[in-house]
C-alpha cells in the first residue's frame, strides 16, 4: 500500500509533535514535514520535491494564516486536501474553511477518533 504524505503547519511544538505523533500511528501515514510558519509551510509545499498529499494547518500562526496557507497551496499544489486543527472555533474561521474544500476542522484539545477519520478520509 502507497504511504500518504502529510504536512503539518503548526506554530505551537508541543501542539506540532503531538500532531505528528497521531499521525504516524496511522498506518501508512507519513509525516513529510513540520512547519512552525504558514510562511515556511508554504516555502515547502513550492518545492518539488517536498512529497505532500495533505496539508494539516492551524489558523493562527505567525505571518499568514492557515486559511490564507490554503488557499495558497492550493495554487501551488492544486487538489491537494486540507484538515484544520485549531483552538478557535469561530464560526467565521468554520465559514471560509468550508469555503476552502478543507474536509475538517477539528477543535483543540484534539479528538484522537475525530483526526484518525479526516486522515481515513483523506487517504
Amino acid at each position: 500500500m502507497e504511504i500518504f504524505h502529510v504536512v503539518i503547519a503548526e506554530d505551537e511544538p508541543y501542539a506540532a509533535r503531538h500532531i505528528r505523533a497521531l499521525v504516524e500511528r496511522e498506518e501508512n501515514f507519513s509525516v513529510s514535514a513540520v512547519y512552525e510558519s504558514g510562511e515556511d509551510a508554504l516555502r515547502g509545499l513550492q518545492s518539488p520535491r517536498l512529497q505532500a498529499d495533505l496539508l494539516i494547518t492551524d489558523i493562527q500562526m505567525p505571518g499568514i494564516s492557515g486559511l490564507a496557507l490554503i488557499r495558497e497551496a492550493q495554487r501551488v499544489r492544486p487538489g491537494i486536501p486540507s484538515i484544520i486543527i485549531s483552538g478557535y472555533g469561530s464560526f467565521t474561521y468554520a465559514k471560509e474553511a468550508i469555503s476552502l474544500g478543507t474536509m475538517q476542522y477539528i477543535l483543540k484539545p484534539i479528538d484522537v477518533n475525530e483526526l484518525r477519520a479526516a486522515l481515513l478520509e483523506a487517504g
